[in-house]
């Protein structure tokens, strides 16, 4: 480039700036606003003057030191949409921003933002701290400070409030009571902690609360107060009336306090008498007790009229007839409730043994049941590597418990079957003639796994007409119904390899598993038993003659 052209561009750079500060010097300057951080935290500022006016980003830039503040948000510093991120300051944040609204080609407004940033120490410091909260009341209410509100409502942040650093527990409103002053004094931080690109930021603001020296016109009543204005009395018995109101400290000779009948100072009636206990340096008393309260006194309008100097507050009282104590009553419809739940539990965990007690005295019979033979037809799985468990349950424990010690009638596969007669003959014969269809399932052949899908259909041939005539009997005849009995550690309703039939009644019907200790196989008062027992009929079949057992079909070969 040449001597004439540099000179050319200089000259168009130079009147370029010189029209940019011409332009920014000629904007209305708006009030400037100073904000004072911690090392650490971060700040989101919008314009007070963006909230009035419908800006757009275009409108509005940002500038540090008269440098435009970047846009890009992996800085630590930068501008999105309307608002300027100043993100974890250090003391090299420290600055003057600058922001111009330009709002038409003749019109724009700009102002100072000047940051100052603070070691971690001066947290408690008074130059970080905004205004502070003076009171002189027994509670008093703090507010977050603006910036941190607007900041916790523009970013969706959430609040949390700090005592001289302290975590205050369960505090996440925009402002916080306190109560019992002077006691709690100190420094209260409201802290925001929000988002921005997936990180969390913190911004605070902390207050000071201190208790101011109590003027002299100051009173408060702590008793009654607008809320209670009414107390209860028995009639014909004693009562007494507290007012209590707090003067402020070393008050006792500015503040008064007594009560009044319907507006009249009580002086030497005998129906009242009046008290007046120490004063407690912050707390003056007045006590009116009633010997013995009358129809009239209900009638009557207590004023409990406090007074100093400077004013005279009043707060008003009535007696009410005390009510039938509804506490006996309440307590009795808890107890009731109580037992009724503590009744239907223990109903809930004993309902087989109440069920077995009360059945010999209300049987329940239908017309159907003189037509019956057996109380139930009891079919199982021949599984060779179960065939002892199988073996002894079916040959000794069923028959010892449910035949001998409770009276029923059994027909047992393998055990009843009569030699030579046809075996859908039978089974139909035998279906028809029974009030229950027992099953006994066993863990899956063939694998040592308790997973019963391994299993084949194969498995299961014999007794075909069993199974399927069987269920399809109990399906199909609803008032039949079926006792489920598990042997073995398997978990039947995995068995995909069972007819769908079975399948279905394994959902639907209640498993009984064996669990039982060899001390209580013979036992008809055992859990499992009981369980069985309470599936059996309420009575058993009129006693017939029992075909004798014999070892035929794979029962013998068992």
């Amino acid at each position: 480039m040449n001597s004439i052209g540099l000179l050319v561009y200089i000259y168009a750079l130079t009147a370029a700036i010189s029209q940019q500060n011409d332009s920014v010097a000629h904007c209305e300057e708006l009030t400037p606003n100073i904000q004072n951080l911690l090392e650490g935290e971060a700040l989101y500022y919008v314009p007070y003057f963006m909230t009035d006016v419908n800006a757009t980003e275009d409108q509005l830039t940002w500038y540090r030191n008269k440098v435009v503040v970047s846009s890009n948000e992996s800085e630590g510093v930068h501008v999105h949409g309307l608002a300027i991120y100043l993100l974890n300051v250090t003391p090299a944040d420290a600055a003057t921003y600058t922001f111009q609204y330009t709002q038409s080609p003749d019109s724009c407004y700009t102002a100072d933002l000047t940051v100052n940033v603070f070691n971690e120490s001066f947290r408690l410091e008074k130059v970080i701290r905004y205004g502070p909260v003076e009171s002189s009341s027994l509670s008093t209410r703090i507010v977050c400070p603006d910036p941190v509100l607007k900041t916790c409502h523009d970013t969706g942040g959430v609040i949390t409030w700090y005592k001289n650093m302290g975590l205050i527990k369960r505090e996440h409103e925009k402002d916080i009571r306190v109560q019992k002053l002077p006691q709690n004094n100190g420094v209260y931080t409201c802290m925001c902690t929000w988002a921005h690109n997936h990180h969390f930021y913190n911004s605070s603001g902390s207050r000071m609360l201190t208790l101011k020296d109590l003027s002299n016109h100051f009173l408060e009543f702590l008793w009654p107060t607008d809320t209670n204005k009414e107390q209860f009395a028995d009639a014909g018995s004693p009562t007494s009336l507290n007012c209590s109101v707090f003067c402020g400290t070393n008050n006792e000779k500015q503040c008064a306090v007594e009560w009044r009948v319907n507006g009249s100072r009580i002086d030497d009636r005998k129906d009242y008498v009046q008290v007046h206990p120490p004063f407690n340096n912050t707390i003056a008393t007045a006590v009116l007790i009633i010997p013995k309260v009358s129809a009239k006194d209900f009638q009557t309008n207590f004023t409990c009229v406090a007074k100093n100097d400077f004013v005279i507050w009043s707060k008003y009282l009535t007696l009410k007839p005390r009510t039938e104590d509804s506490m006996p009553v309440v307590a009795g419809y808890l107890f009731m409730f109580l037992l009724c739940i503590t009744g239907a539990i223990l109903i809930k965990l004993f309902l087989v043994d109440l069920a077995l007690f009360f059945r010999p005295y209300c049987p329940r019979r239908t017309a159907k049941d003189g037509t019956k033979v057996y109380d139930a037809y009891v079919i199982y799985q021949p599984q060779w590597e179960t065939k002892y468990l199988l073996r002894e349950f079916i040959s000794r424990l069923l028959p010892s418990v449910l035949e001998e010690q409770c009276g029923y009638k059994l027909f047992i596969q393998g055990r009843d079957d009569t030699p030579g007669e046809d075996d859908l003959e039978l089974l139909e014969k035998r279906l028809k003639c029974s009030r229950r269809l027992m099953v006994i399932l066993t863990p899956a052949s063939g694998s040592k796994s308790t997973d019963c899908e391994s299993a084949s259909p194969q498995e299961f041939a014999f007794g075909g007409f069993d199974w399927h005539v069987g269920i399809q009997h109990v399906l199909v005849q609803t008032k039949m119904s079926i006792i489920l009995v598990q042997l073995g550690d398997g978990d039947p309703q995995g068995c995909s390899h069972l007819p769908a039939g079975l399948q279905h009644l394994i959902r639907k019907s209640a498993l009984i598993k064996w669990s039982e200790k060899p001390k209580n196989a013979c036992k008809a008062n055992a859990r499992f038993w009981k369980k069985v027992r309470y599936l059996m009929p309420a009575r058993p079949v009129a006693n017939q003659l029992r075909l004798a057992p014999t070892e035929t079909g794979l029962f013998k070969s068992l």
